[in-house]
């Protein structure tokens, strides 16, 4: 009996247990699948790439480990070269849509967490470029730099990895 069936005096019909554990099964089978196609048409509908230097050999990236990249808590490749993020502006809707759907915060949150972190010493911010074009340049120049733009951009020298959920 739910809480509600408690305090109401209601009675819930019993399932058997066979059935509960189908359906908890079926759940989450589904939960898991439609957030992955949930991430991926979000992506695609907010219109952003990621990208990196084109010596990067990645060619897909946990969406986590960017996060991790961009708010500073992770700041090495796996080949051991500095990872250099750089940020759009923060009214930038790519930066928006690029904060909410991989690093799961908003703007100001990420800007809050990046400044404390400077405060305390531990890390400095990415650089904030205006225009997909300095992002690009940005990438070309710096062997360990990851960065973002619009999904219509010219990504001149630079390489799109994909990033998984």
């Amino acid at each position: 009996m739910t809480p509600a069936g408690i305090l109401f005096g209601r009675n819930e019909p019993k399932r058997e247990p066979r059935t509960q554990i189908l359906r908890g099964l079926v759940g989450a089978f589904l939960a898991v699948t439609m957030g992955a196609i949930g991430v991926s048409v979000a992506v695609a509908a907010d219109g952003f790439k990621v990208i990196v230097h084109s010596s990067n050999p990645a060619t897909s990236l946990p969406r986590e480990q960017v996060a991790r990249f961009f708010l500073k808590q992770e700041t090495a490749w796996p080949s051991g070269q500095v990872v250099k993020p750089v940020d759009q502006e923060r009214e930038s809707p790519t930066r928006i849509a690029f904060s909410k759907l991989v690093v799961k915060r908003a703007v100001p949150q990420v800007v809050a967490y990046l400044q404390q972190r400077l405060f305390s010493g531990r890390a400095t911010p990415p650089p904030e470029v205006r225009t997909n074009a300095e992002v690009v340049s940005f990438v070309e120049r710096n062997e360990g730099a990851i960065g973002y733009v619009s999904e219509g951009a010219d990504i001149g020298r630079t390489k799109v990895v994909r990033v998984v959920p």
